[in-house]
């Protein structure tokens, strides 16, 4: 079955895409000798091809240049013509692009920066094949369905990132701001965006606020379409703040949508209940959908992977209920945090002695001296940790030590963010982008949203907004005591009081944890048969699970998960 989107080249490799294209009618195929293109028109994907080329693209671009009459197939064919091979540079959107050049003999395919739309493939001799989905390419015959033990244990361990591997050894995934081409039988790729944030401590307090307001008004601006305007809303900073921005851009047709938590740690209507109030916007609220075992396999067997976590299943109800009220796109506050927050102690203070911030270490050394033992411990020790990482976090003591070392876990754990800029917060908050974390969320959350046909987007991971926000003075998230100062500054005419003053987060341990009923079961079936499991590890995780620790829940899915998702395959 071919999913959204799918390529292959190699003669083998291209007829084996053209037979299952042909089985099912609502897929166009496209053939040029060993490569072909398969491909779903919809809502979401649309094509263009004036008989020499064709252009296909999964996605939305947030570069609105378009001549009258044009959508983004169509604009990208005449920047093919003008850039050829370097087509996606500089590109911005939420995409995968693919390009056939009948005459050239050239398939490209490229990726998003950020790595909104997902994209998987294989390749062995001659043959090579792509697809926003693992199924399409499991269901070729030359592809070898053999597990990746260490992907599999990584994500037992609840590492969360993407990196050009899936839970296949046959099977990568195309990394975000990437193009994969093909050109005469000539395989490469090439990077088509690289993060550029240089660090600015000679901006002003008010110049800063003012161009977080110009970068999220455009992020968010760039987004729109004539479809109704919709954001989820937490009751959160964020997604808060988006909502705001939208009413003040003149969207009339906002609306708002939640979900609904019963307990009490994670109940947050009264912060949402207010921004629906403050901007008269209607609120659509459902309650969150814990997957049955029976939801579960069906989930499975479509995705063929383990079932994202939780806090992505259970978003289904939502996104159901807005698809019932004609909002098949929105808006979220994803990647808030990563330009906000203020980052740790250690990473602050090195980057003050980086950026040769006086005013910034001249307090810390004064209660240095006055309490040495805060000192050690608070300072000290921290900063030796973030410079020397030499044990780092400890695997998790579930996953069986045999199975963490050959997974390569302990090296993992202690490993340091990519030194992008030099300066340590700088490339902490860039931490998200360049390990793969953003990836890896971005993929699990499109897989829930096209198992039910709808597509959301997030200002704040946009890379105009990255690069103009990641650089701005370390210092300053923890001014006036709010641990997202410049945030809540930045916004405060576009969210009520209660929200902008707001420091607490919610937890959904407690809302999962029914779904978790039976972990038992895991000791017996093939994480233990595989060796990756150490039976005492999962027994205190269960116990830990059932007295409420917050992070209990999601190692403990991820185990269930996986059991379940290996008994299918």
């Amino acid at each position: 079955m071919i999913g959204l989107l799918a390529t292959a080249s190699g003669g083998d490799a291209a007829q084996a895409l053209v037979r299952a294209a042909r089985a099912d009618p609502a897929v166009t195929c496209v053939r040029s000798q060993d490569l072909a293109v398969a491909y779903r028109a919809g809502p979401f994907v649309s094509a263009h091809d004036d008989g020499d080329v064709l252009v296909v693209v999964d996605g939305a671009l947030h570069q609105r240049a378009h001549a009258r009459g044009t959508g983004d197939a169509e604009q990208l064919l005449h920047r093919w013509r003008e850039r050829g091979l370097q087509l996606a540079d500089g590109l911005l959107g939420d995409h995968v692009l693919v390009v056939l050049d009948r005459a050239a003999g050239t398939l490209l395919v490229a990726r998003d920066p950020v790595g909104v739309r997902p994209w998987y493939l294989t390749g062995r001799g001659e043959r090579h094949a792509g697809a926003t989905d693992l199924r399409t390419l499991l269901d070729l015959p030359w592809v070898d369905p053999a597990l990746d033990e260490r992907t599999t244990v990584e994500f037992l361990a609840t590492v969360t990132r993407s990196q050009g591997r899936s839970f296949y050894r046959d099977i990568g995934t195309l990394p975000p701001a990437t193009a994969w081409r093909q050109v005469r039988g000539s395989v490469s790729t090439a990077p088509t965006w690289t993060w550029q944030v240089p660090p600015e401590t000679d901006l002003s307090w008010d110049d800063a606020a003012q161009r977080c307001r110009d970068l999220l008004d455009e992020a968010v601006r760039s987004r729109l379409t004539d479809r109704p305007a919709t954001s989820q809303l937490s009751g959160g900073l964020d997604s808060s703040t988006v909502v705001g921005t939208l009413v003040r851009l003149g969207r009339a047709d906002t609306a708002a949508a939640r979900l609904v938590f019963a307990g009490p740690d994670a109940d947050e209507r009264s912060y949402s209940d207010a921004v629906a109030e403050h901007w008269g916007v209607p609120l659509l609220s459902a309650p969150p959908e814990l997957l049955d075992g029976q939801a579960e396999a069906e989930l499975v067997r479509r995705i063929r992977r383990p079932v994202p976590d939780a806090n992505f299943t259970m978003f289904l109800s939502l996104h159901r209920l807005l698809l019932e009220h004609g909002r098949p796109t929105g808006l979220t506050g994803l990647g808030g945090d990563d330009a906000f927050v203020a980052q740790p102690l250690a990473s602050r203070l090195l980057s003050a002695v980086q950026l040769r911030q006086g005013s910034v270490l001249a307090p810390v050394l004064r209660r240095a001296v006055r309490h040495p033992h805060w000192a050690y411990r608070q300072v000290l020790r921290p900063v030796l940790r973030h410079l020397h990482p030499r044990r780092g976090d400890s695997p998790p003591a579930y996953v069986a030590p045999r199975a963490a070392e050959a997974a390569g876990l302990p090296e993992l754990f202690r490993a340091r963010p990519s030194r992008v800029t030099g300066v340590a917060a700088v490339d902490s908050r860039l931490h998200g982008l360049t390990s793969g974390y953003d990836a890896f969320i971005l993929e699990a959350a499109a897989l829930v949203q096209d198992s039910v046909g709808r597509r959301e987007s997030h200002p704040f991971l946009d890379p105009r907004f990255v690069q103009g926000t990641y650089g701005l003075d370390p210092s300053w998230p923890l001014r006036d005591g709010h641990y997202r100062a410049l945030q809540a500054a930045a916004y405060a005419d576009r969210v009520p009081e209660v929200v902008r003053l707001r420091q607490t987060k919610a937890h959904f341990a407690e809302v999962v944890w029914p779904q978790l009923q039976g972990a038992e079961s895991v000791l017996t079936g093939p994480l233990r048969d595989r060796g990756w499991l150490d039976p005492d590890g999962f027994r205190a995780l269960v116990d830990a699970a059932r007295r409420g620790r917050a992070n209990a829940a999601l190692p403990l899915a991820r185990c269930l998960s996986t059991d379940h998702w290996l008994r299918s395959v």
